[in-house]
Order: C-alpha cells, then sequence, then structure tokens
C-alpha cells in the first residue's frame, strides 16, 4: 500500500491519515476539504479528509462545526457537504460506456448540495433521510436535514426534483422551487416557487469555505445554482480527474489506482478566493465583533433620486423595494436588498450603536457606498443611510428589524418615539424637503412623538403624533418651522397593526420671505410581508413615507405637495423618515375638557399666479366691538375617545373694525362626542399639556365663504418644549408655565375657491376654561391681584416691499382689583425690544372679560382678554390678545398669565 504524497507530508506535521486500499471500491475523490470533515470507509478507521482522497462504497462522511467538503463522483457528479452534516455513501455503480449508472446517499443531519451527472441524467440521484427520499435528475439542488426528521429540499434546476414521504410524492418542475416535510415521516408539502430564499441562501454560505475565522477576510458567497465547486457548467459533462484540477503526470496514474485514474490535486488557495465565471461576490470586510443573528429580518429600501433638485435626474423617483428573510452572519447583514436577484445578495456591516461606512462594496459589483448605520442593543432593528459614490444623487435608506409579534402590540398605554433626520430628502425638518428649507435650518430641536395604544369610548383611536416646532434667533435674522403628522393605528386585511395620516407644515426661512406650506398623506412603509412595525418585543420601530392608503393599508396615491410663493405649487416629493422608540416625559393626566380662548397672528396672502400681495394682522375677537368674544377660539378634549375638536373663527376685520378682507372658519382635529363610527385620526392627545390636531376634512371649511384648507394646531409647554425657543427669549423674559392655561401655535394653507391662498405661519393662540360672569362678580375686590406671564406676538417690521415678519416674546404683567372695581393696569416688556404699559377695565356686564389701551415706542396697543379658572379658584389666570400698531410696525399676538 503506498501513501500519496499529500498524505505523507501531513503524516511528517504529526498529522497522519490513513489511505484507502486501491482494491477498494472506489467511487470519486475528495476534491475540496475543510480540516473538520471525516471519512469512515467500511472496515476502516476514521480518516481526517484530505484532497485528493479516494472515496469508497459505502464511506460515512461526518463533518463537524466548521467542516466541510466536496466530493466528486466518477460520473462527474458533485456533493458539497455542510457543517455539522452526517451522510454515507450508500451505494455507486457507474458504466461509463453507456453513461449509466445508480448513486444512493443516506444523511441523517446536515446540510448538501447536489450537482448531477452523467448518472442523473437517466437515473435519479437519491438521498435517503429518516422521513423522506429526495431525488434529482439532471440537475442541482440543495437538501437540509434536521436531526428532527424535518426537511427542506431547493429545486434550482434540471429535469425534475421529487421528494417522497408518508406515502405521497411531489415533483418540482420550476426552477427555485422548494418542497418541504415539516415532521418526521409527514407527507411533503406542495412544491413552492420561492425566487429569493433567503434562508437557503444562508445554507449556500454554510456550504462555502471558512467565514472570518481566525482573522481572516471572509471567502466570496457565490450566487445560488454553481456556488463553490470550482467548476461551474462543467459538473456534468467531466470526470473528476478534470473537474478537480489538473491531472498528475501519466507516470504517476499507476501508481495511484490499480484502474490507471488519477485523484486532483489540492485547489490552489489564491484561485478559490476569486468568483469564477458567471459567479457574484459580496464585498470582503470585516466587522468588529462578528455576531450572527438567525433573524429572519425583513425592511424596507429606499433609493431617492431627486436629492439634487438644481439637477434633476432622468428618473426622479427613486426606487422602493422592500425586503424578508435577510440574516446577519459573522458581522454582516446579508439578503436580497435591492429586488435585484440577478446581482445576487448585498451585504452592509451590522453591530450595535451607531458606526460609519466608508467606500463599501455591499454587492461585490465594484460600487462603493459611504455613510452611516445604525442597529438597536437587541438587534431588533437597524437603519441604514448611503450614498452611492457613483451616482451621488442617489441616497439610499435601509430600515427593518424583526416584524413585531401581533401579541406584543400594547392595549394601553402610551409609547414614546422620536423621528430621525429624513436623509433621503437632506431634511432637518419633519417631512419638510432641502430645497424648502429643511437642510438650511440647522440644528432643530428632535423630532418627537408618541403613540397612545388604548382604545375607548365611542370613537376611541390608537392616535399617533409627531412634531417638530421651534423658533431660532430673533428679528430679522429669524427662522422658524412648525410640523406635525397625525394619524392613527390602525388593522390591515389580515390584522396586522398599520399607520394612516397626515402631514401639514409651514416654515419661514428668513424674516423678509414668505413662509413655505407642505401637506400631504403619511403612512407606514411596510416589508414585503405587510410588516410594518419592528422589534420582537414590542413596536420599536417604524418607518413613515408619503402614501395615502386605505383603512386596509391599500396604497392609493404618493406625494408631499409644496406650496411656495413665486413657485406655486412645487413639484411633489416623497420623502422618508424613520421614527424609533425613546424616552420622554412623565406623563400627567388627560381629562375632558371645554376651553375657550383668542388667537391673533397675519394673513400673509398670494395670488393665483404665486406673487405675495398682502399681509394683514388677525384676531379672533372682533377688538372694536362691544365685548370681547373668546368663543370664537374654541378646543373640546375628549380624553376618553383620545380626540381633540378645535373652531377658529378670525377675521382681519376683527382688528380694523370693518367687514375685513380675509374672513376664515376651520375646524381641526374630530368631532368629540360624536355618534360611534364617526371618522377620526387627525388628533392625538398625549396629556393635558400636549396635544395636536390637522384640520378635519370631514367638516365644513370656510375661507371667505368657501375654500379649502390645510392647518395644523400644537400646544407648547414651557417646561417641556423650553429648548425649542432658541435665542429668543430676551433678557428677563421667561414662559409661562401657566398649569390652568393652553397656549402655542397654529399654521395653516388657507385657500379661496378663487385660488388665492392665505397663509399663516405660527400664528398665536391660548385657551383655558373660562370663568363665568357670576364666579368674577364674586371676587372681594379692594387688593390688586397679580398676574405674570408672557406676550409672542407675530411681528411685520418695515414698509411694504421691504418687510421683515418674525416672532417675539417679551414678558407680561397685570395688577387687576376685582370686586366693585373691576379695572387694572398692564405692561409688556422687552418685546422685540420695546416695552408697552396701559390700563383694562371689565366691560358692562361681562366682569369675566376685560379690554383696554396703552402706548409705548411710539405705537398704540389694544389688549383684550378673559379670566380663566383652574384648581378651584375663578381667576387663576388671564390670557387674550394684544394688537400693536405704529409707522410701518403692526404686531399681533396672545398673552398667557397666571395669578402670582
Amino acid at each position: 500500500m503506498k501513501l500519496n504524497p499529500l498524505p505523507l507530508a501531513v503524516c511528517t506535521a504529526l498529522l497522519c491519515t490513513l489511505a484507502v486500499p486501491a482494491h477498494a471500491n472506489r467511487v470519486g475523490v475528495a476534491a475540496a476539504v475543510n480540516p473538520q470533515a471525516t471519512g469512515t470507509p467500511p472496515t476502516l478507521e476514521t480518516r481526517i479528509l484530505v484532497p485528493r482522497d479516494d472515496m469508497t462504497q459505502n464511506e460515512r462522511v461526518q463533518t463537524q462545526e466548521n467542516g466541510r467538503t466536496q466530493l466528486l463522483f466518477l460520473d462527474g457528479s458533485a456533493l458539497t457537504v455542510g457543517p455539522n452534516s452526517d451522510i454515507v455513501l450508500d451505494e455507486f455503480v457507474y458504466d461509463p460506456d453507456a453513461g449509466s449508472g445508480r448513486i444512493v446517499l443516506s444523511a441523517t443531519k446536515g446540510l448538501f448540495r447536489l450537482v448531477g451527472g452523467k448518472i442523473s441524467k437517466k437515473t435519479p440521484m437519491l438521498i435517503k433521510t429518516p422521513s423522506a427520499t429526495i431525488g434529482i435528475r439532471g440537475g442541482i439542488m440543495v437538501v437540509r436535514v434536521r436531526e428532527d426528521g424535518t426537511i427542506t429540499s431547493k429545486f434550482f434546476f434540471g429535469e425534475e426534483m421529487f421528494v417522497e414521504s408518508g406515502g405521497t410524492r411531489q415533483v418540482a418542475v420550476r426552477p427555485n422551487s422548494t418542497i418541504d416535510v415539516t415532521e418526521l415521516g409527514g407527507i411533503p408539502q406542495e412544491p413552492q416557487v420561492v425566487p429569493d430564499d433567503m434562508q437557503l441562501r444562508l445554507s449556500l454560505d454554510e456550504l462555502e469555505a471558512d467565514r472570518n475565522r481566525d482573522g481572516e477576510e471572509p471567502a466570496p458567497l457565490v450566487e445560488v445554482a454553481l456556488a463553490g465547486s470550482g467548476m461551474p457548467a462543467q459538473g456534468s459533462e467531466l470526470p473528476p480527474e478534470d473537474l478537480a484540477g489538473n491531472a498528475p503526470p501519466a507516470e504517476d496514474k499507476a501508481a495511484n489506482g490499480d484502474d490507471g485514474s488519477a485523484t486532483a490535486p489540492p485547489p490552489d488557495p489564491a484561485q478559490s478566493a476569486q468568483p469564477q465565471e458567471g459567479q457574484q461576490q459580496i464585498a470582503t470586510g470585516s466587522v468588529s465583533g462578528g455576531i450572527s443573528v438567525p433573524g429572519p429580518f425583513s425592511g424596507r429600501v429606499r433609493t431617492d433620486r431627486s436629492v439634487d433638485f438644481s439637477n434633476p435626474p432622468a428618473d426622479p423617483t427613486g426606487d422602493d423595494q422592500p425586503f424578508q428573510n435577510a440574516f446577519v452572519k459573522n458581522g454582516f447583514l446579508i439578503g436580497e436588498l435591492d429586488g435585484e436577484l440577478a446581482n445576487g445578495p448585498e451585504r452592509l456591516p451590522f453591530k450595535a450603536g451607531e458606526f460609519p461606512i466608508d467606500s463599501f462594496d455591499a454587492a461585490a459589483d465594484g460600487g462603493l457606498i459611504s455613510g452611516k448605520g445604525f442597529v438597536s442593543a437587541d438587534f431588533d432593528f437597524f437603519v441604514y443611510a448611503l450614498i452611492d459614490q457613483d451616482i451621488e444623487q442617489d441616497h439610499i435608506a435601509v430600515v427593518g428589524g424583526v416584524p413585531t409579534p401581533t401579541a406584543k402590540f400594547p392595549t394601553s398605554g402610551t409609547t414614546y418615539y422620536e423621528a430621525r433626520q429624513d436623509f433621503l430628502t437632506g431634511s432637518n425638518v419633519l417631512f419638510l424637503n432641502d430645497q424648502n428649507g429643511g437642510a438650511l435650518i440647522t440644528n432643530p430641536p428632535e423630532t418627537r412623538g408618541f403613540i397612545d395604544w388604548k382604545i375607548a369610548g365611542n370613537n376611541g383611536q390608537r392616535a399617533l403624533g409627531l412634531s417638530t416646532f421651534f423658533i431660532s434667533g430673533q428679528g430679522a435674522g429669524q427662522t422658524s418651522a412648525l410640523s406635525g403628522i397625525v394619524g392613527e393605528v390602525l388593522a390591515d386585511g389580515s390584522g396586522r397593526p398599520h399607520i394612516a395620516g397626515r402631514q401639514k407644515a409651514s416654515a419661514r426661512l428668513n424674516s423678509t420671505g414668505d413662509p413655505i406650506f407642505t401637506f400631504g398623506s403619511v403612512s407606514s412603509a411596510d416589508d414585503a410581508l405587510g410588516n410594518d412595525f419592528f422589534g420582537k418585543n414590542g413596536p420599536s420601530l417604524f418607518a413613515l413615507d408619503s402614501a395615502e392608503v386605505s383603512v386596509t393599508d391599500v396604497e392609493l396615491g404618493r406625494g408631499i405637495d409644496t406650496l411656495v410663493s413665486n413657485q406655486f405649487p412645487d413639484p411633489p416629493y416623497d420623502p422618508f423618515t424613520v421614527v424609533q422608540k425613546t424616552t420622554g416625559p412623565a406623563l400627567g393626566p388627560t381629562t375632558n375638557a371645554s376651553l375657550s380662548g383668542f388667537s391673533a397672528g397675519f394673513f400673509e396672502s398670494i395670488d393665483p399666479s404665486g406673487n405675495p400681495f398682502q399681509r394683514l394682522a388677525f384676531l379672533s375677537s372682533d377688538q372694536t366691538a362691544t365685548v370681547p368674544d373668546p368663543t370664537n377660539f374654541t378646543i373640546d378634549v375628549g380624553a376618553a375617545e383620545n380626540r381633540v375638536e378645535v373652531h377658529i373663527n378670525a377675521s382681519d376685520g376683527f382688528v380694523i373694525g370693518s367687514a375685513g378682507s380675509v374672513s376664515v372658519n376651520l375646524v381641526l382635529g374630530d368631532t368629540v362626542g360624536a355618534s360611534p363610527g364617526a371618522p377620526g385620526g387627525n388628533s392625538a392627545i398625549l396629556d393635558d399639556r400636549t396635544f395636536q390636531a390637522l384640520d378635519d376634512p370631514t367638516s365644513p371649511q370656510a375661507v371667505n365663504g368657501s375654500g379649502i384648507i390645510d392647518a395644523g394646531l400644537r400646544t407648547v409647554d414651557a417646561g417641556r418644549d423650553a429648548g425649542n425657543f432658541r435665542n429668543v427669549l430676551p433678557g428677563g423674559v421667561a414662559l409661562c408655565s401657566c398649569e390652568y392655561l393652553r397656549w402655542g401655535y397654529w399654521s395653516g394653507a388657507l385657500s379661496e375657491s378663487s385660488n388665492t391662498l392665505h397663509g399663516v405661519h405660527l400664528a398665536n393662540w391660548v385657551a383655558g376654561k373660562l370663568a363665568t360672569n357670576a364666579q368674577i362678580q364674586g371676587l372681594a375686590g379692594g387688593v390688586a391681584t397679580i398676574y405674570g406671564g408672557h406676550v409672542s406676538a407675530t411681528i411685520r417690521n418695515g414698509a411694504p416691499g421691504n418687510q421683515n415678519v418674525y416672532t417675539a416674546v417679551g414678558s407680561m404683567n397685570m395688577n387687576y382689583t376685582f370686586g366693585g372695581t373691576q379695572a387694572g393696569t398692564w405692561t409688556i416688556g422687552n418685546l422685540d425690544g420695546a416695552s408697552y404699559s396701559g390700563a383694562v377695565s371689565s366691560i358692562g356686564g361681562s366682569r369675566q372679560v376685560f379690554r383696554g389701551t396703552g402706548t409705548g415706542a411710539g405705537r398704540s396697543v389694544t389688549v383684550q382678554g378673559a379670566f380663566f379658572q383652574g384648581g378651584g379658584v375663578p381667576n387663576a389666570a388671564a390670557g387674550g390678545t394684544a394688537h400693536i400698531a405704529g409707522a410701518n410696525y403692526e404686531g399681533a399676538g396672545a398673552f398667557a398669565m397666571q395669578k402670582n
């Protein structure tokens, strides 16, 4: 018995193998081997397989955790054995002249790929398992045999693959068909065509050479069908001598076997590391930690090709591709992410936390990407923001994770969420694209929001609220924005939760320009299986895009509309915002309430051609009328139903005491106390201090009698939102905490039927529970009651054609004597650099309201307001409007004060 040169060399290295006798019933050779693969020939001891070893009939082949081997049979068939596998070469009969024979293998566990040779063209190549018999004719298949008896068989191509079990036979003839046996002895399921089976791609990965072992670069992950053999397109035509490599010299043949056959030399590592012709390679690289997570992960990839608006591409729409069955192996997320099967699966670095990605080849096509990734600590979800370095206009967002099981969705309570920067549109402001200011507004506050999961009352809704609000700077250098998303969590046709809602926003990029308005529908983006939320222990992440969907999550339209003066309207765009779970402030109570109050701001009008032509101050209460009217601005809160209903009646005529040019009657939010089944989704309540509302499309709206509105309102809380006022508050000015008042801002694009637009940006409002006349009349007098707080006003400063418009905040104080006096004095301090003072008094028998005038800085001021109750105190707070008029100067604002 002679030892082959390679086994002899291994012996001298203290790792001896046993050679197979030359007269053994030889069936083929081991062409490629990992050291953790062994063979046990009949009547011989177990040996470590090495390349060029002869394989014999009835030999048992076993692999350990990192073991793999590839066997080439005499007829040109090939068997690749994956890790943790056990198979016996039961039977091999081959007549080379007739090209016929029989191959039968028995497998108890493991992963196997069979490439049929000449025998399989006439007779099926068989694998027998404890549960089934699987056969392949003239093609390629992969079989996974599990220790519990279940199997999965994938047919790539060929004449047919069949699976027999439990007295039933299923046959696959279509490429990419899969047949499963789901229990020991069970009948095989019908063939299913799964063109992008990522779990099987994981299996193919296991069949290849070691990945990231001992710090080495990963070997290539090849495209499905002819992976790893080093012999694509040859497997069924050539003998093993030629398949495995160059044959040894003629004088060596007799020494290698009585039949003159030759075994193959070991493959060249340099060659095996290169992709073969027709194969695809995922880019190499490693990630610290090298984690592996089976998943399966699903999600969505969005490519935006319309980022550079100055140089739009031929296809501005970009791509939107859901994916499923991705997995993580050795520190890489692997999956068919782009939906293009021809270029194979893609791969992205994967590790917990946020990390940079620099010049990474995700698809082994030479195209590099850069950007950053984020993976949650529990690996439940991930976000990637990437740029194609070859096509820099292509911004790519990848978002996904483990879909949230239905049982893990809350049925009560509130979850806080934070929206990440909209990478695709380059925006720092929720759903406001970069061209219209999202990228120009720097360092805005975080976009925060919530989902209230409870459903109660006749019209309870699982409400979503998200908003960005900020004012930055003072006077001519100020920028500001208010953007809100409101919707509700609904169930699709299969009972899976999804989000349907709408977005409204306004922004002012500079004080001399007109505000920008955006509006459109919003919904959660689902994966390839219809899942919208990710996180195995609860809804930790979702993505929002601009699709309008039905109650059952059927897409009806897409795109966010923009109104910009002199560019009217702007082309629609398609944002994509990732929203993830975060922490938030302690919740306060949510109570039913009927609030009344005041609002003030400016109408900024644009004609149908997009030309701005007027700015008019407005009030919700006519300051020239006999008695101030706080009922023109009302808010009803339905706590159990999670609904807010807002009514706004306002006019510039309320300033000048005539009919005016613009009068509006607006309804925002959802009807409170309506009959069961009333439409919703337009309001969201966090607690008594924080709520949002958008215009109600089911209620009649009027702009000079008729029209269409797109509007949104948001509360402001002095504690929670103090950071949203950046370098706005002058010295000595603080926002009123005002426990018994609600105050904030609203914006809207209000269109007449003539298409004239009246824009409102950050109109000021204040509301509370109005005191009654009897309550105020019953208060004792004699000593002045002191109130303190703030006033927020929209300022128009400058001559027509050279005006600056911005928001200013100043202090406001009032000393008021009740009882028989019913009068007092007030001061406004440091409002846009000026101070004002004057007097107020009640009017006739309406003791709960007051009005007065004053002066300062050469201007006149009109103040009107009301007293509001809270905590059992009838006069706990005061709120109202202040209108300032001077030469080329006007201000319209709302004040909020609490009793000291």
